[in-house]
């Protein structure tokens, strides 16, 4: 589901002046108060997200505690399950076994929001969703992901290996700083271990070992010779 315009649903709750905008039909020089949030304003971001939680709380969804992107909602009865909607700005999927019941909490949010019904999840935060129904399991990949990092750094070409990093013992070392200026390639390492990062977090937790090792060296990637 995602929620058109979702950031002009917030209500400004401050005391904020603008000058009307040309074509407006305003004379030039009026003073405005801001009643809603316009794209722009540092407050629009967490005006709509607490609209958002209002809603989804007075539907009877709660916010888990120690993720405040996940609501989950169980509704009485020996039959029902839990329900789960994960939230990504105006990006919102709905978890649950029943299809009336995902009907159900759709028709309600449409009452509050204009909202886009965008069918079943195939691609969400840079992972591909695929279902094998008759296995029942759900696969997540990165592979648009990882084939854009190869590209952004010029890597397509790269030879593939079987294991995420040398698999002989790592012995410690220390390097000296002998550098007197800043190393051009040293932003592109932090993006490449950002990158990196993101990957291990989602769908590649076996990389782990190997990222973390390229992190340690985020201060201090190249060394003169």
């Amino acid at each position: 589901m995602d929620v058109v315009t979702a950031f002009l649903n917030g209500t400004v709750t401050g005391m904020i002046l603008i000058y009307a905008p040309e074509g407006s039909g305003f004379p030039p020089g009026t003073i405005l108060r801001l009643r809603k949030a316009l794209y722009g304003l540092k407050q629009a971001p967490r005006e709509w997200y607490s609209l958002l939680h209002k809603e989804l709380t007075s539907l009877g969804f709660k916010r888990l505690a120690n993720d405040n992107a996940v609501y989950i909602r169980t509704l009485p009865g020996s039959d029902s399950s839990s329900q789960y909607i994960s939230v990504y700005v105006n990006n919102l999927v709905i978890f649950t076994k029943n299809e009336s019941e995902i009907s159900s909490i759709k028709a309600s949010l449409h009452n509050e929001f204009n909202m886009t019904d965008l069918g079943e999840v195939n691609h969400y935060l840079g992972m591909r969703v695929r279902r094998d129904y008759t296995r029942r399991v759900i696969y997540l990949d990165q592979e648009s992901y990882v084939n854009d990092i190869l590209e952004r750094f010029s890597m397509q070409d790269c030879k593939p290996v079987n294991t995420p990093m040398d698999q002989t013992k790592l012995e410690p070392y220390k390097v000296e700083n002998t550098k007197t200026s800043p190393n051009p390639q040293e932003g592109e390492y932090h993006e490449i271990v950002g990158s990196l990062m993101y990957l291990m977090i989602c769908t590649r937790p076996d990389i782990a070992v190997a990222v973390t090792s390229a992190s340690a060296a985020t201060t201090l990637p190249f060394t003169d010779t």
